[in-house]
């Protein structure tokens, strides 16, 4: 496993490891340190969880290590929002929760969902600025220790203002430091 240093405006580190599973499993034991280290200084606040690709795959399969890390931050007594593109309807939302419940996810503060009406032809600069203006309120209420996505889009405010972003592969695992707090960008499998 290798963590290697880009050249950005920002802290990036590429995640590299023999497959996609060790990716994942090698940044949620780096998150896990981190977390674990701003509880013994004290700290609290909440952590931000993508779902598609992130805590389930593509199949509706949990993420082993990304369910661990989950786990790890209720158990630490942190709180938990989850920020998800899918589209806000009555029975998407309903199903969701089942889902999640189902994988041992119940314990959040909220569930925020895309307004049905911004899900129609969605663009890069819509996703980012939705996730954005969710993490926005989130942070009304707490400070925000980490945030963990699969796209690039759940970690700056504005994908069209970094352009390196949008051109990097959504395969990568990297840990990053956009904004305040650590960003683990999870390998994805599509491109918005």
């Amino acid at each position: 496993m290798n963590f290697i240093p880009q050249n950005m405006n920002f802290i990036f580190a590429l995640i590299e490891a023999e497959n996609k599973e060790d990716r994942i499993y090698h940044g949620t034991e780096w998150m896990s340190y981190w977390l674990k280290f701003k509880k013994k200084c004290g700290e609290n606040g909440c952590i931000i969880f993508d779902i598609d690709d992130t805590l389930i795959d593509s199949k509706e399969k949990s993420i082993k290590s990304m369910i661990r890390l989950y786990k790890l931050c209720i158990s630490l007594g942190f709180t938990v929002n989850i920020i998800t593109a899918r589209p806000d309807t009555h029975a998407n939302r309903k199903y969701t929760e089942r889902l999640l419940k189902s994988k041992g996810i119940h314990e959040y503060e909220a569930l925020y969902m895309m307004p049905a009406n911004m899900s129609d032809k969605i663009t890069s600069y819509k996703l980012s600025s939705y996730k954005f203006n969710a993490r926005n309120d989130i942070s009304t209420r707490h400070k925000i220790l980490a945030n963990c996505g699969d796209m690039w889009t759940d970690h700056v405010k504005s994908i069209s203002k970094y352009k390196h972003l949008q051109e990097r592969d959504i395969n990568e695992c990297a840990i990053l430091f956009p904004e305040q707090y650590p960003c683990l960008k999870l390998p994805g499998t599509y491109q918005k």
